[in-house]
């Protein structure tokens, strides 16, 4: 035997709607799903249809049959009673004040609003990428220039701070500058450094923190230290 299936009818659909509106939601988004389940995914909160109530106690209906503020207080239950009794009291004024098929729209309105969406210039979603393909362009000119300056006054700020506090560094960058740089024994002899103290001067204050080039060369027991000339360095 066949089986035939009719449309619901507008009774059935304001009865279903009815249902869904005194149904109590204890998350707030689970409510905006229910509205939209009824009026249509393309309904908006606010232009078609509010959400009323408290934490956990969440009702929507449709703008045409939303509460004023100051009604929906008078009739709201206190905050002080039990969860259960206020959700309870919410579902009945919110059946016993909605009209039953304010909810349903009628299918004009809609037909005309998928018109005017289908009439947009571009698709949202391809907006969207062109906007954040957009933003990171320009974000990542902006990291490079910041990074490029931070970098660049953390050498100059390194290298006033090294040369004005301390005359021993000051004198060491000074002969390592010269055209032929400077031996291990000249620097220790000028310093009064260890070679070993003068080794992590050149690794950890020249290099690290002032940023410089430093070219060391060893001729049998002979190191020599230079920093390159900045029209040298440019060369290379």
């Amino acid at each position: 035997m066949a089986i035939e299936f009719r449309p619901a009818t507008k009774t059935e659909l304001a009865e279903k709607a009815t249902a869904s509106m005194a149904h109590v939601h204890t998350v707030r988004s689970n409510a905006v799903r229910a509205a939209r389940k009824v009026l249509g995914a393309d309904a908006k909160q606010g232009t078609d249809f509010v959400i009323n109530g408290e934490a956990g106690a969440y009702t929507w209906a449709p703008v045409a049959a939303a509460q004023p503020k100051a009604e929906t207080k008078k009739t709201t239950a206190p905050a002080d009673k039990p969860l259960a009794e206020r959700r309870s009291a919410t579902a009945k004024n919110i059946a016993a004040t909605t009209p039953a098929d304010a909810f349903y729209p009628s299918p004009e309105p809609a037909k005309k609003k998928a018109k005017a969406t289908a009439s947009s210039k571009k698709p949202l979603a391809e907006r969207v990428a062109e906007l954040k393909g957009a933003t990171a362009a320009v974000t990542a000119a902006t990291d490079d220039a910041a990074s490029a300056t931070a970098e660049a006054g953390k050498a100059v700020e390194g290298l006033a701070k090294a040369l004005s506090k301390d005359t021993k560094q000051a004198k060491a960058v000074a002969m390592m500058r010269a055209k032929g740089g400077a031996t291990t024994d000249a620097l220790c002899e000028a310093t009064g450094w260890l070679p070993h103290t003068l080794r992590a001067f050149v690794s950890r204050t020249v290099k690290e923190k002032l940023r410089l080039p430093v070219i060391s060369t060893r001729e049998g027991k002979t190191t020599t230290y230079r920093i390159p000339a900045a029209d040298e360095e440019a060369g290379a």
